[in-house]
């Protein structure tokens, strides 16, 4: 199929995580479904890459996460040798371990990604970590609208936040993300404006892929007017989301988001 325009002053996201590590307000990235280009851009930008064994991909029927089921990278990125070592080390431990070790590994690790202490607990202690789970559990829960925006996660390459955050309402994962669309605010307030009025758009949400955007300038916008990833425009859920539009599926959960700063 050919995809959607991207939305206009968003065809290049602004990559909060990479300015984070740049900026100092991050010491590392994590980033999964990566590939050359993430590799060219950190190098670009004098970080350093280093490669994690896991390569993750999509549940053919959902758009839930599988270790080792795809082809792309998931890539660390720092400043400095020792901090890729050192997340290295608590991803293996991690993915190698169970119970309490695996626990320990994870919180060490999203500790050094600079996630909110709530978030990395809620993560840990989840008896389900998977991308269906946390959603449900993000959903499920009835919110106070309007929510703060810097945790609209729902954007794919446009969100501000990298992690599943506590609740919709973590103060703290929106502060994370008030601290990078701030640093885009002075570097460049146009860009900063469209992104603003994106996060701050009433969205309804099905899944990752799965959702419609009520933007003020655009109208109903959907995912691959934010991103032409090919793991999106070859998802066998989403293409099916695509066809029935205007129809859209049972479910899914509306939410409206505000500047909280």
């Amino acid at each position: 199929m050919t995809p959607r325009p991207l939305l206009a002053g968003l065809e290049v996201p602004w990559d909060a995580e990479l300015e984070g590590v740049i900026s100092g307000w991050r010491r590392l990235v994590k980033r999964e479904f990566a590939g050359a280009a993430d590799r060219h851009a950190a190098a670009e930008r004098g970080l350093l890459v280093a490669e994690a064994s896991g390569r993750y991909g999509h549940a053919p029927d959902s758009a839930e996460v599988r270790r080792d089921a795809g082809e792309a990278q998931t890539l660390f990125i720092a400043r400095d040798a020792p901090t890729l070592e050192e997340a290295l080390e608590h991803e293996r431990a991690a993915s190698q371990s169970a119970g309490r070790e695996r626990r320990v590994a994870e919180a060490k690790l999203g500790r050094l990604l600079g996630y909110p202490a709530c978030c990395i607990r809620a993560h840990v202690d989840a008896d389900d970590q998977g991308e269906d789970a946390c959603f449900q559990r993000l959903l499920g829960t009835p919110a106070r609208d309007p929510l703060p925006a810097g945790n609209n996660l729902f954007l794919l390459a446009h969100q501000l936040i990298s992690h599943f955050p506590c609740s919709l309402q973590c103060e703290a994962s929106n502060a994370l993300a008030e601290t990078a669309l701030a640093a885009l605010e002075r570097a460049h307030p146009q860009r900063a404006r469209a992104l603003t009025a994106l996060l701050t758009a009433p969205i309804t949400v099905w899944d990752r892929f799965r959702f419609v955007i009520e933007h003020p300038t655009h109208g109903a916008v959907i995912a691959e007017q934010l991103t032409h990833a090919q793991r999106l425009l070859a998802h066998p859920p989403y293409i099916g989301f695509r066809a029935a539009l205007p129809a859209l599926p049972p479910g899914g959960a509306r939410l409206t988001f505000v500047r909280v700063e």
